[in-house]
């Protein structure tokens, strides 16, 4: 401490500035967590997994932008490990008899009935952007429900970049672009250097380690990629969530939504 008051002395200007630019990056992750108002509110009886909650009254909460660690039959010994692990964690977040407040969105309930929701506690805490945050559950967002997409999104980069929870562990971290050999419908997440970018048949597609070919629409890089330069990210480590198949002689996967890809700098 003595050391940091007299750097802090020497350049206290730097020091001061420093200060405002950490305090201005946690308000303004803090303003895409925040919620203007609630819909409703509850008690929490207990945590089903690290997606899901049961309140007091019976109801079911299926939390919005988030999805629990897999425990089906096809997971390996650790994916299960860590499922426990993950969800043993998330209720120190949310324990019995929590107050909570809920946010609903544009679709209120999944199919299994169960009410969609973003919750927050009584001090106003994201329950979600704490649970990705610390690396408890994997972010899923899906249209409509888009409210704190911003937040979720950021949330998760956060703790990937860290390693943080699941993401220390070698079956989480992303795959190689070049290793997409087989199709599957289940959303992962690809790791590679942009290679190429290119335009052919209304779309742009970017090729990671030259191998990944990933297709950005052009209706969908006019709405929802309008500022992103593909061009100026060649060189660099991309992270992309797709599902991933074989076309027309290429292994693909596609972008449709601004959290599906992550820029690691």
């Amino acid at each position: 401490m003595k050391n940091r008051l007299t750097i802090c002395s020497i350049v206290g200007y730097m020091c001061f500035v420093s200060f405002i630019v950490e305090a201005a990056q946690t308000a303004n992750t803090n303003s895409l967590c925040t919620a203007k108002r609630y819909d409703s509110k509850g008690v929490v009886k207990q945590l089903i997994d690290t997606d899901s909650v049961e309140l007091t009254n019976g109801q079911v909460v299926r939390l919005i932008g988030v999805q629990a660690v897999s425990r089906n039959l096809k997971a390996i010994n650790q994916q299960f490990e860590t499922a426990n692990w993950a969800q043993s964690q998330a209720q120190q977040i949310l324990p019995a008899n929590t107050e909570v407040h809920l946010v609903l969105d544009q679709q209120l309930v999944d199919l299994d009935n169960r009410l969609l929701a973003h919750m927050f506690t009584s001090s106003g805490t994201n329950v979600q952007q704490k649970i990705l945050a610390e690396g408890l559950a994997e972010a899923a967002i899906e249209q409509p429900n888009t409210l704190f997409w911003r937040c979720y999104y950021q949330a998760e980069v956060n703790a990937l970049k860290a390693q943080r929870g699941i993401w220390q562990h070698q079956a989480f971290q992303p795959k190689a672009a070049n290793l997409a050999r087989h199709s599957s419908e289940i959303i992962q997440n690809w790791q590679g250097k942009l290679d190429r970018v290119f335009h052919q048949h209304g779309a742009t597609w970017l090729v990671l380690n030259d191998w990944l070919y990933v297709k950005v629409d052009d209706a969908v890089k006019r709405s929802v990629f309008a500022k992103t330069h593909f061009e100026n990210l060649k060189g660099q480590s991309l992270i992309v969530k797709s599902t991933v198949g074989y076309q027309k002689g290429r292994w693909q996967a596609e972008l449709f939504e601004a959290w599906q890809l992550i820029v690691e700098k």
